[in-house]
């Protein structure tokens, strides 16, 4: 008899759990999506880390949610040239350093030519953040801002 009533309270006890955390739901701190924001406005970061990831990037797509983005990362400082070739939305590249400060902008366009506009700087980047096109002006973003990491590592 304890023993149903232990698994009667267990069972009730996950039930309880369960609907506590669909009424109120948390972002569970390591499950979040990594971010990098410019003061107020932040971005949930899809990371491009590998080679394969680099290549495979953002083509295709329609659509690239307001609050998303894409950042590939370096394992060195370089120029990391980019092209639009099949990306099907306009995008604003955003090369970083390894501080996270803001070193070039650029406004890329949508590409389906066989060969595509090179989009490249002589400022060596760690990274180079991709989000939606002229979406950097929008928030008053411009060379020497510093981004904020957050999430998880």
């Amino acid at each position: 008899m304890k023993k149903k009533i232990k698994s009667w309270k267990l069972l009730l006890g996950l039930a309880l759990l369960i609907l506590w955390l669909l009424i109120f739901p948390k972002k569970i701190p390591h499950l979040a999506a990594p971010q990098i924001c410019h003061k107020s406005d932040c971005y949930n970061l899809e990371i491009a880390n590998t080679p394969e990831l680099r290549e495979k990037w953002l083509m295709n797509r329609d659509i690239l949610p307001e609050d998303s983005g894409m950042i590939f990362i370096f394992e060195k400082d370089d120029v990391h040239r980019f092209w639009m070739k099949d990306t099907l939305i306009p995008l604003d590249m955003i090369r970083l350093d390894s501080w996270l400060q803001v070193i070039y902008i650029a406004n890329a366009i949508p590409c389906k030519q066989a060969v595509c506009p090179i989009y490249s700087t002589d400022k060596l980047a760690r990274y180079v953040l991709e989000i939606n096109g002229w979406k950097a002006s929008k928030i008053w973003l411009k060379i020497s801002d510093k981004m904020q990491k957050k999430g998880p590592r």
